[in-house]
């Protein structure tokens, strides 16, 4: 029995072996006729003259068909644009090639966002049945900090006598670009090609990966303020037909323009990158005629693919169409169509300084700036509503910076939201993009829950809420929990804000010690805001108290108080102690139906004032889903909301219930021992000390106080008399007074 079974499963894979040779077409049905057209189209990158003039050396260079050979160059188009190209041999009409390719910005879509879309189709091979091509691409790049990048989807089709070959694939790709001061800019770009499968016949054989390489290059340009522009580009070709050492492919160009950007000249060159084939490639020449609202390009190219074969002679002709009006606005106004002069092969490099800026002069991105790199004397930036209507315009700097800073033209302050600008220069928009004005910083709140180690757990209840409301991004945000002036924990972070931030996280938390929130928030305009709270640890772990819905219910039976009376037992007093811990805290004390316990609510109430917490923090009534039939003595629900019933109904009835008259403070101390000892000291004198309990954002403090008066009058009278037994001038504290 085993025995089949390793019989059926080496039957099984040696079917396998087969199937898996047989899915691939036999390399010699495309060699050596084949084969060299795929060397031929890998050789010759490009789908305009422009860039077949300078070596087909283009993959750092952003350019309206960038999408052919990195996609990234999209993010850099400042205006619409259109390009047609055309070829054919020296020698016959026959085997011509053409291309089409278009780009645009989104926000010339009348869409509000950053970037660009472009697509290109190449179709070679009229006339000849034997060897043609079609393909499209189609992508999108964006802005990601100082680089741009994108991405695109290719689908490829050969035509080889009566075979048809397709594939999938996708390209990506990074570039970044910069001014070099005095003019100058430069650009480098990297890009992958072709990641996908291999080409698939119709029968389903896939062809030798030679016929659709996979290629990953790099490469970059420098351009001086009159010219000329230097290009350079390494390609890596994933043929495995070809040696290791005859994979690289290394490319080189130049540009010069002529007559005010009238007239430019190109030259390239492009080879295999290894000794024995770098003198046996591809030469090129081009030249282009600018006029407004188009150019006309032409290129020459002869010499070999690299790999010892002679290529025919080519004639590329190409036009380019630029469209630099104003767009259409979401509502369907027609766009204000100006075409506008096309220019160098690469727009001057533009470097965003910030995509959003806070004119508030608070010395933190206060102006919108751009560093040009540009010595054309008309260059300016332009201020565009997102409908398309202009804000404000300013020129170029002699240092080559273009700012705005959030005013309109007639002076007055633009409001704020997102605006659409635009680099024009000799009546052509060579980039645009989205900034956001935002003079407003972020609202924030830091709201803590009530905050108790309750009976049965080791780590304390509640968290730290923490909301944000800002229309832009956030930038940078930090969060810090200290007490008394010591750091207890802290967090910081980019991006979205943490909902909130639980207690249980922050180690050591001490119900002895008050505790302080700070929350900072910066947006991407440079708006910051900061947030503040305070908390403390309610400690009733010797308590009966749960947690519900965000409260804490607790309750105190009736031996928190004396025996048939409403005073407090020693209990109670502890249970008001460590309520009072935090004054921003607010008690619903129940009512009960008899008079006993509605007293003993009454005195528990007091008790919270009389400890510190402000009387409008204090009520009584029932608790939500009470029932008195099963009540305790008393029930509390605590809560940092004033959302429970009877909260302040039952103040002044409080309030005149403990002497907090207009009383004269004499001491201050951390220490109740030491608030002891200095009434003490009062008291030998001749005076009525009492020591009060209070929480204050500093922390917990105990006040030695005199008396308790109706009138102001009586109480200034004793402290003329307290003045020759303290250091400190006497203090009066008002009726309201914690």
């Amino acid at each position: 029995m085993r025995t089949r079974a390793l019989g059926a499963a080496l039957a099984a894979l040696i079917l396998h072996a087969a199937a898996s040779s047989a899915a691939e077409i036999p390399t010699r049905r495309y060699v050596p006729r084949l084969y060299r057209s795929a060397v031929a189209r890998e050789a010759l990158v490009g789908h305009d003259a422009r860039l077949l003039g300078m070596g087909s050396a283009g993959i750092a260079l952003p350019l309206a068909d960038a999408v052919v050979w990195n996609p990234a160059g999209l993010a850099h188009v400042g205006a619409p644009a259109v390009g047609v190209m055309d070829s054919a041999p020296s020698t016959t009409s026959r085997s011509r090639s053409s291309a089409l390719s278009a780009a645009a910005p989104l926000t010339s879509l009348a869409i509000g966002a950053p970037g660009g879309v472009g697509a290109a189709s190449w179709l070679d091979g009229w006339g000849n049945d034997a060897d043609k091509q079609r393909s499209f691409v189609a992508g999108y790049a964006t802005t990601v900090g100082p680089l741009s990048a994108g991405a695109a989807l290719r689908h490829e089709r050969h035509y080889f006598d009566a075979d048809s070959l397709s594939a999938w694939s996708g390209d990506v790709g990074l570039m970044a670009t910069g001014a070099a001061g005095r003019g100058r800019s430069w650009g480098a770009g990297a890009s992958a090609s072709r990641l996908g499968h291999a080409l698939v016949d119709q029968r389903g054989l896939r062809a030798p990966r030679g016929f659709s390489p996979a290629r990953v290059g790099a490469g970059g340009w420098y351009a001086l303020a009159s010219g000329p522009l230097l290009v350079t580009e390494l390609s890596y070709i994933g043929d495995a037909l070809r040696a290791g050492r005859d994979r690289v492919r290394w490319r080189i160009g130049a540009e010069q323009m002529l007559i005010g950007g009238r007239v430019a000249i190109r030259a390239g060159y492009n080879s295999i990158a290894n000794y024995d084939r770098i003198s046996h490639g591809l030469t090129s020449l081009g030249a282009s005629v600018n006029v407004d609202g188009g150019s006309l390009d032409y290129a020459f190219v002869a010499g070999s693919d690299g790999l010892g074969s002679d290529m025919d002679s080519r004639h590329y002709l190409s036009f380019r169409m630029a469209w630099a009006g104003r767009d259409g606005d979401r509502e369907g106004a027609p766009p204000r169509v100006q075409f506008a002069l096309p220019g160098a092969a690469t727009p001057p490099a533009v470097s965003v300084r910030n995509g959003a800026f806070s004119p508030n002069g608070d010395g933190v991105r206060d102006t919108f700036s751009l560093d040009v790199g540009s010595s054309e004397p008309d260059a300016r930036l332009e201020i565009l509503t997102r409908s398309g209507d202009t804000v404000a315009s300013a020129p170029v700097s002699d240092r080559m910076v273009a700012s705005w800073g959030g005013l309109a033209s007639d002076g007055s302050a633009a409001p704020d939201g997102l605006y659409r600008w635009e680099l024009v220069a000799r009546g052509r928009v060579i980039r645009s993009g989205v900034v956001r004005r935002d003079a407003t910083p972020p609202a924030l709140t830091a709201s803590p829950t009530v905050v108790a180690i309750l009976p049965g757990d080791g780590d304390p209840f509640g968290a730290v809420t923490l909301a944000v409301v800002e229309d832009g991004a956030i930038e940078a945000w930090s969060l810090a929990v200290s007490t008394e002036g010591d750091a207890m924990h802290a967090l910081q972070g980019a991006g979205p804000l943490p909902g909130e931030l639980p207690v249980a996280e922050i180690d050591d938390l001490n119900p002895d010690r008050p505790y302080s929130v700070v929350l900072s928030v910066t947006d991407e305009a440079g708006n910051e805001s900061v947030a503040s709270a305070t908390f403390a640890v309610l400690d009733l772990r010797r308590h009966v108290a749960w947690e519900r819905d965000g409260d804490v219910l607790i309750d105190a039976p009736s031996t928190y108080f004396d025996a048939a009376g409403p005073e407090l037992s020693r209990h109670g007093r502890a249970l008001v102690a460590a309520i009072s811990r935090d004054p921003g805290l607010y008690v619903a004390v129940a009512e009960a139906p008899d008079d006993l316990s509605a007293a003993r609510a009454t005195s528990v109430a007091g008790a919270l004032v009389e400890e510190g917490l402000p009387p409008d923090h204090v009520g009584l009534g029932p608790p939500v889903n009470w029932s008195s039939a099963e009540s305790p003595a008393v029930r509390l629900v605590v809560s940092r909301q004033a959302s429970s019933p009877g909260l302040g109904a039952t103040a002044e009835a409080i309030q005149t219930s403990v002497p907090r008259g207009h009383r004269v403070l004499v001491g201050s101390f951390r220490e109740r021992v030491n608030a002891e000892e200095a009434a003490a000291m009062f008291t030998a004198a001749g005076f009525a000390p009492s020591v009060e309990d209070v929480s204050l954002p500093s922390g917990r403090w105990y006040r030695v106080t005199l008396g308790s008066f109706e009138e102001r009058n009586d109480a200034e009278a004793l402290r003329e008399r307290a003045r020759p037994h303290v250091a400190d001038e006497p203090v009066i504290l008002p009726p309201a007074g914690p």
